[in-house]
């Protein structure tokens, strides 16, 4: 055990779209994005936002993003975030957006990446944006 705290040293910002659907929810999934890389002493992610970047229908079809965890060798599901099929987006109505929040953070070691797939295509995207820094 480190005889002194790790504070994040310096924040970061990780950016994800997601377009091509993933089927696995286990082994090695083949269409990931890579979210936020872990710096050389690690790092902590406080709030991941997901949201669909603009109307592509997605009224009709719900659709799951999934969140991984990347050793350098295996991936890992980490969570799940159901996208509910809300109104269809304009300039009067917001698309499908959630957060999640992590009170003491999702810590990943050196080496370690967030990524995040969905289950079905769309025509145009998801994004997944994680808050945190390196420690």
């Amino acid at each position: 055990m480190a005889s002194t705290p790790s504070f994040v040293s310096s924040p970061k910002i990780g950016i994800g779209t997601c377009t091509t659907a993933e089927g696995a929810r286990s082994g090695t999934p083949t269409n990931v994005v890579t979210i936020y890389t872990a710096g050389a002493s690690g790092s902590r992610i406080d709030r991941i936002d997901v949201m669909e970047s603009a109307a592509y229908g997605h009224t009709t079809t719900v659709n799951t993003v999934s969140l991984w965890i990347y050793t350098g060798v295996n991936y890992y599901l980490f969570r799940e975030v159901a996208m509910l099929a809300p109104p269809t987006p304009n300039a009067g109505v917001a698309g499908f957006q959630t957060s999640l929040t992590f009170p003491f953070g999702l810590n990943l070691q050196a080496g370690y990446s967030l990524r995040a797939s969905i289950r079905a295509s769309v025509s145009d995207s998801v994004n997944v944006i994680a808050y945190g820094g390196d420690l």
